[in-house]
């Protein structure tokens, strides 16, 4: 059949605008305006008392992608029905933060619904899709806070960046006991067979009292083919985690096949129950996590370990640069350990991670695993006078060199395969290791949170676990690779004469953190260019 010229420049023209991008809108939602209606335009002046994705939206005008959805930030939307307080539209950007006198819009689940309070399964391949500055309260019902292809799936999630940003997730309960699996935030590659989530971040969010884990990424246990890609999760703070007295978890878990993960500059401390971060996989079969970095956190006071791995197939990770303080057991714990595992454990400051009488810097377990790399490298070890450093059961850490030890009262500071170490004879075991006390600005005064901005000049907010210049950790560590050149401080590595051991890199007399506030920024431009 042949067309009209008509015909083919009607055809040719509905697939040109079938392509184009449909011209983004913005509409309002505020539930106290007087004249709030579903069936309003959604403007600021006749704004919707709902939004579509509420299961009391009663309107008929569909969110588009690129459309931003305001929320008056003194607003609280509820429901007891349906599967969640706000399901979200892929592409579509919801602003719970930025329209109104308050501070933030709040969605509250009053009853446990079918999958979370804001759920996400939908996305789109070019636009974000976002959800920020909102206050997310499960209510203490049996209900995920934010959830990200999850529980079920229809399918892979793998278009563009799905953004969690500025929330305020709390008071999730469930009971492992009987079946009740929630989550503060769960990035899922969803639960139906071979699935896979891509691109998500997860930022600035404050996660509390939840029944499990806090921010959670979580590929799912029911195929081993499932797995998740390109996730960042910065500058968050976890506490208050494990309610469930069965758990044993961790507050911020990387579980089975993630790729391409990076946690860094977050603050979990404070756990009910289990691990601060944990590295690890379901069975038998599921891989663990794959180039995937963990740095520049703050983990602090966990009822367990800080960080936990415990692994049944092959898992590469970096862990670098981290404060690992005051945790229960041991600062960094290879439980488990199974498949192939290559690990760097570097620049990282250990202090004071005890259990009295029993308790571990690094804890390396007998395991069936093959260790490919184990390198402990940079690490300044502050320990507790009844904490021995490093206990290596069977001798697998495969390099080590340039670490500091310091534990008050003398005592073990490593054993290795049976043999122990102390400060007189560490070199036998490490020729380039400091056994010294490593001078710390000021042991009474921890960090618990982070200032400034990630990638130009985040920092703890103490400068307690610095080192100072008459260290002996300062300018005395071994050069690493160049992409393990960042510092808990975002000073570049080396700013003296070669790397410092630890977290931090000093730079005399003018980066402690407590001494920048606001308009400090330029020295920073200055250190990095």
């Amino acid at each position: 059949m042949r067309l009209s010229f008509v015909s083919a420049m009607t055809l040719i023209l509905s697939l040109v605008f079938q392509n184009l991008p449909v011209a983004a809108a913005d509409f309002y939602v505020d539930p106290s305006h007087p004249q709030a209606s579903d069936t309003n335009p959604g403007t600021e002046v006749l704004p919707w008392l709902n939004c579509p994705g509420m299961p009391d939206w009663a309107g008929s005008i569909p969110l588009t992608p690129g459309d931003t959805v305001f929320f008056s930030n003194t607003g609280t939307w509820e429901s007891a029905t349906g599967a969640a307080v706000l399901q979200l539209a892929g592409g579509v950007t919801y602003d719970g933060r930025s329209w109104g006198v308050g501070e933030r819009a709040t969605l509250r689940a009053t009853a446990g619904l079918s999958r979370s309070v804001v759920n996400l399964m939908d996305d789109h391949p070019n636009l974000p899709t976002v959800i920020r500055g909102f206050e997310v309260d499960a209510g203490g019902h049996v209900i995920t806070g934010i959830g990200v292809n999850w529980p079920q799936s229809s399918g892979s999630l793998s278009g563009a960046i799905k953004r969690i940003e500025d929330c305020i997730v709390h008071d999730v309960a469930s009971q492992s006991a009987l079946g009740q699996y929630e989550y503060g935030i769960v990035i899922s590659s969803g639960y139906g067979g071979n699935r896979m989530t891509a691109n998500v971040e997860v930022l600035d969010c404050l996660v509390y009292a939840i029944s499990r884990g806090g921010i959670n990424v979580y590929s799912a246990n029911d195929d081993p083919l499932s797995h998740i890609e390109n996730v960042l999760v910065q500058g968050n703070e976890i506490h208050t985690i494990g309610l469930d007295p069965d758990y044993a978890g961790s507050a911020l878990p990387l579980k089975n096949h993630v790729k391409n993960a990076v946690v860094e500059f977050n603050s979990v401390h404070d756990t009910v129950r289990g691990s601060g971060i944990s590295i690890s996989s379901h069975d038998v079969g599921f891989r663990g996590p794959e180039s995937s970095i963990v740095r520049f956190n703050i983990v602090r006071n966990c009822e367990t370990m800080g960080v936990l791995f415990h692994v049944r197939g092959d898992t590469e990770v970096d862990v670098y640069g981290n404060l690992i303080l005051e945790n229960t057991y041991q600062g960094v714990r290879f439980m488990t350990v199974m498949g192939t595992l290559e690990v760097r454990i570097y620049n990282n400051t250990f202090f004071r991670n005890l259990y009295p009488g029993w308790s571990h810097e690094i804890l390396v377990g007998s395991n069936d695993g093959n260790i490919a790399v184990l390198d402990v490298s940079n690490n300044l070890f502050r320990a507790d006078p009844d904490t021995t450093p490093i206990v290596d059961e069977d001798g697998d850490i495969t390099d080590h060199t340039d670490n500091l030890f310091f534990r008050p009262g003398g005592g073990t500071l490593v054993r290795s395969n049976g043999v122990d170490y102390t400060a007189a004879t560490i070199n036998a075991w490490e020729p380039t290791a400091v056994a010294a006390d490593p001078d710390l600005v000021n042991e009474l005064n921890l960090p618990t949170l982070f200032l400034g901005t990630p990638g130009i000049d985040a920092r703890p907010d103490s400068s307690g676990l610095s080192i100072t210049t008459d260290s002996p950790a300062t300018d005395t560590g071994a050069v690493l690779p160049a992409r393990f050149a960042g510092s808990i401080n975002s000073v570049p590595r080396p700013f003296g004469s070669t790397w410092d051991i630890g977290a931090y890199e000093l730079v005399p007399d003018l980066i402690f953190a407590d001494d920048f506030e606001s308009g400090t920024t330029n020295l920073w431009s200055a250190i990095n260019p």
